[in-house]
């Protein structure tokens, strides 16, 4: 985690996290069979956007592009779609990913059943990198 109290640029900011030195090895559990459980039997409906979401995307433009990571069901993602932001939406929950991609979503934006792509990729393509962590 980075805290920023406002002092570290935003440009050095991708530079620690380009740097970063991974010290966890691919045995992460993410808990995969848990948010397909909950995604399957619960939360058939979007939940409202969290509150930091509604913040951010007051200060967005329509057409920039929004990684996020840990999308889970849509929730904040699909408020992005709605104001013009081209997403691309990361989970690893395979069922959350199907139920979004089955969505009549715009054309541009696309859903990713994965753990986490390269962040390189998308801080090369311009992107915005949103991470909420929570209800």
């Amino acid at each position: 985690m980075i805290e920023n109290d406002g002092s570290i640029q935003v440009n050095d900011i991708v530079n620690l996290i380009l740097n970063y030195d991974n010290k966890v090895n691919n045995s992460y559990d993410l808990n995969v069979k848990y948010w397909n459980n909950i995604y399957k039997n619960e939360l058939e409906t979007v939940c409202k956007p969290s509150n930091f979401t509604l913040f951010a995307a007051s200060y967005m433009q329509a057409d920039k592009k929004v990684i996020d990571i840990g999308c889970g069901n849509g929730r904040d993602s699909l408020l992005f779609i709605d104001n013009g932001l081209r997403v691309v939406g990361v989970d690893s929950s395979e069922v959350a990913i199907n139920r979004l991609n089955n969505r009549d979503c715009d054309k541009i934006s696309m859903f990713v059943c994965d753990d986490l792509l390269p962040v390189e990729h998308y801080i090369r393509h311009n992107m915005i990198i949103f991470i909420v962590d929570g209800l």
